[in-house]
């Protein structure tokens, strides 16, 4: 299923309509509308943004992330880091009817450490603190060890881009309702962004190409400014970039990775990271243009079909 959502999320994303406007997402498919915190979309998102910070503090041994209905899963194959969700916002409604003006730091939109059972649980602690994020925060400072989560509290502080929210080290006091709603927009705003730059990276775009059309070994590349002719060809164990034609000439590279091939310089100088607004079109065995979004999705749909016969 998770295959499934990210694909759905993609497809919402990339319309221009939603691009800058995340909240336009539509939870309506969801496990829930009510519990955004528990939604896909809200994982995705979280799953997203602290596999990157991982990754770029350990890009030897990636991360990928996992969700289901209950928690989430960041891990590699020597560590794996589970975190929840599902703490209510605040204040609790009956508490806003009477205090429609009154705010606090919202934090239901922030993962929690889930590598432990807690007894009280985590949610159950929140309850006692009013709904109030900061004193859970400082809930949470006080009894980190406890979470055994192998990374600092000033870590998770971090890669849940809460930074604004502490200085010098110390969770700032906040008494003043305006300063504390324009410090949960400015910290949704860097949320957002953050996601969207990761999900939208052309690498993300470049690998989602291949993921499409996963069944295909060798892709053809074209550039506006070049008039040769290159492939990248798919083998099990690494992948190889160069110009079409015979052997001796095709100034073939080999690579451990997509990202590797990516991000490195190959023959004739063409580095897709640097050169990805020069490229015109990546071909399948000739087939069909997966640049393309309307013949991509044609031919999936042609596939499909032919499966099911």
């Amino acid at each position: 299923m998770q295959s499934i959502w990210i694909e759905d999320l993609k497809k919402a994303i990339l319309k221009d309509s939603i691009q800058k406007d995340l909240e336009k997402y539509s939870f309506d498919e969801e496990w829930t509308v009510g519990d955004c915190e528990q939604s896909p979309l809200c994982q995705i998102i979280w799953g997203t943004i602290i596999a990157k910070y991982f990754n770029d503090k350990n890009p030897a041994e990636p991360f990928e992330f996992h969700i289901n209905r209950n928690w989430m899963t960041v891990s590699n194959n020597e560590t794996s880091y589970r975190f929840l969700f599902d703490v209510m916002n605040n204040p609790k409604h009956n508490v806003g009817r009477d205090n429609p003006y009154e705010y606090h730091l919202i934090g239901n939109f922030a993962p929690i450490p889930g590598n432990t059972n807690q007894k009280p649980s985590l949610q159950f602690i929140h309850r006692g603190c009013g709904e109030r994020w900061e004193l859970f925060l400082d809930y949470m400072h006080d009894n980190w060890d406890s979470f055994k989560m192998g990374f600092s509290f000033k870590e998770y502080i971090k890669m849940t881009c809460q930074d604004m929210y502490f200085a010098n080290g110390k969770r700032k006091e906040l008494n003043d309702s305006a300063l504390i709603k324009e410090l949960i927009m400015e910290r949704g705003k860097i949320v957002s962004d953050r996601f969207m730059e990761i999900f939208n990276n052309p690498f993300e775009k470049f690998k989602a190409l291949f993921d499409a059309v996963s069944w295909e070994e060798e892709y053809e590349i074209f550039f506006s400014d070049i008039d040769k002719t290159y492939m990248i060809i798919k083998y099990d164990d690494h992948v190889s970039f160069q110009r079409c034609g015979a052997n001796d000439g095709s100034g073939e590279y080999n690579y451990d990775s997509l990202m590797e091939l990516y991000q490195t310089e190959s023959v004739d100088g063409i580095c897709l990271e640097k050169d990805w607004d020069k490229i015109t079109a990546i071909v399948a065995d000739a087939m069909f243009d997966i640049t393309d979004e309307e013949e991509l999705a044609d031919y999936k749909n042609w596939i499909s079909a032919r499966l099911e016969k």
